[in-house]
């Protein structure tokens, strides 16, 4: 996945928590390392508790989470807010 971010230099990583063969906090180091120096933003979706994805936040070093049961608008004005505050 370095090589994708480096290649693409998104802004923004959305993704959810639990994938599949891919483990949440080294993606977002992954993210973290190829995107350095560049202000960036995480934003976990999870369908777990508001306090495990409290946890995770903490232990992946994202920047925000949003429950899956608050919808799409939700994820959509966490990513607007949060792209607002790294565009300074």
């Amino acid at each position: 996945y370095s090589t994708l971010f480096r290649s693409f230099a998104p802004k923004i990583l959305v993704t959810d928590v639990t994938m599949p063969g891919l483990d949440v906090a080294e993606l977002c180091d992954q993210f973290r390392t190829a995107t350095q120096g560049q202000r960036t933003g995480i934003v976990l979706v999870s369908a777990r508790s508001d306090a495990e994805l409290q946890d995770c936040l903490h232990a992946t070093g994202a920047d925000d989470f949003v429950p899956k049961c608050a919808g799409t608008s939700a994820v959509v004005n966490r990513v607007l807010a949060l792209s607002k505050d790294i565009s300074g």
